[in-house]
């Protein structure tokens, strides 16, 4: 994990397409790495997330490649946004959830 979101930090700071395409490429090499894990929980929702990812850092190299690094900034938001919902999904419960439940 840690190593996926310094592949993905990495592309967001890339000033260069060389730089980018390096970075983004070992980011889906290690998102299709996780695809491979063992959800205990969530797991279609987990692979779904995954696949979005995917498909957002893929949509990034192409129009990085076509239309330049500043065009790859949206599909590279995105991902961020994606993250942050499919993680939820492994958060543990907090107290509150707990006490009283959902």
């Amino acid at each position: 994990m840690k190593n996926m979101g310094l592949a993905y930090k990495n592309s967001v700071r890339a000033t260069d397409l060389a730089t980018f395409n390096t970075a983004i490429d070992e980011f889906i090499v290690l998102l299709e790495t996780a695809k491979t894990a063992d959800f205990k929980q969530h797991k279609t929702a987990s692979l779904e997330g995954l696949d979005k990812v995917i498909n957002q850092a893929k949509q990034a190299k192409q129009l990085a490649t076509t239309r330049g690094l500043e065009a790859a900034k949206a599909p590279l938001n995105s991902i961020d946004e994606l993250r942050k919902k499919y993680h939820e999904l492994h958060e543990p419960p907090g107290f509150w959830e707990l006490l009283f439940g959902k």
